[in-house]
């Protein structure tokens, strides 16, 4: 249903409207939650681009979403993956 509710947004809303952003994020939370972590890892790749040119890598919801993308590779135990956003993190919220 959530995926519904993306490509929905997608398609009236544009890909990246805050509204289209918000509900991407939700899904790759989802989908990391019911261990679907390939995908999960693609849509934070997609949202953390996005958000990062057009909201800015210092505003919250950016942040947020490397966080997330973060703690996924802590998960998998991709520590070299998941130190620098961890860093780049910190350093915002600091």
């Amino acid at each position: 249903m959530l995926k519904e509710v993306v490509d929905q947004r997608t398609l009236s809303l544009g890909a990246s409207h805050p509204d289209t952003l918000m509900s991407q994020h939700r899904l790759a939370a989802m989908y990391n939650y019911h261990g679907k972590v390939d995908l999960a890892e693609q849509l934070n790749k997609q949202v953390l681009a996005i958000r990062t040119t057009t909201l800015g890598t210092d505003h919250l919801d950016t942040i947020t979403t490397k966080e997330n993308l973060a703690t996924l590779y802590n998960s998998r135990e991709d520590y070299a993956r998941a130190e620098p956003l961890y860093k780049e993190v910190l350093a915002v919220r600091t």
